[in-house]
């Protein structure tokens, strides 16, 4: 697994991004393609590879040059889970419902008798503007962030456009990217007291100084060998 990062970062070559930030890119979309295929056991419980990765740094530092690379690379390698750019807390709640649904109109009588009814639902938020998805200050919409961090057997919302929501096996996986006054926005002090920050990773850094006017294109082979391992 080691070279799939030397590899990855290779691949991404000279970049004003930090590159950190194409570390804790790439560690999260290995983390979206395993999304609840792997675990391991943790006394009581069991420990997934979702991760809510929080890209901190000033305005221009390249947060969001980082997370779109790794945005392009999921979608090549065929993974359709995002969730919106932005919406409501009600309406993701519906969208992580929704994940999963079968298209009967499109699927053989074997493949619906195949149908399980516990299948995850797995969703990827690639937010580069942390505070364009959530909202400020939305307390309730971090606490249910917060919550299904955890992996839960299933999440019941019973108060949702006047009909209850069950959202079997939810697993979210999250990168997205944030400024100081953005983080102040987007997280009450009430939320410090609440698990919410403990759930993050925030990994900040600054400017690496590179001011590149033309990029270079990626190297088709090596894009073509990381789609494969992915």
């Amino acid at each position: 697994m080691a070279s799939f990062f030397r590899d990855y970062l290779a691949y991404v070559g000279k970049s004003e991004s930090p590159d950190i930030y194409h570390r804790w890119v790439s560690l999260s979309i290995v983390a979206s393609i395993l999304g609840r295929n792997y675990s391991f056991p943790h006394g009581h419980s069991d420990i997934y590879p979702n991760m809510y990765v929080m890209l901190q740094g000033l305005p221009g530092v390249r947060k969001s040059t980082a997370i779109n690379i790794g945005t392009k690379l999921l979608k090549k390698v065929g993974y359709k889970k995002f969730a919106s750019n932005r919406m409501s807390r009600q309406m993701f709640l519906e969208e992580l419902h929704a994940i999963n649904k079968p298209d009967l109109d499109n699927m053989t009588f074997d493949e619906m008798l195949d149908l399980k009814d516990d299948a995850p639902a797995e969703i990827s938020i690639h937010a580069s503007e942390f505070l364009d998805f959530i909202g400020q200050g939305d307390k309730d919409y971090l606490m249910l962030i917060t919550s299904l961090w955890d992996n839960l057997d299933e999440y019941k919302n019973p108060k949702i456009t006047s009909k209850s929501v069950s959202v079997k096996n939810p697993t979210v996986n999250f990168i997205g990217g944030n400024t100081p006054a953005g983080l102040n926005l987007a997280f009450p002090a009430e939320t410090i007291d609440a698990g919410t920050l403990s759930r993050f990773i925030f990994i900040h850094a600054q400017s690496n100084g590179r001011k590149i006017l033309i990029p270079s294109r990626p190297d088709a082979k090596a894009e073509v060998a990381i789609i494969e391992h992915l």
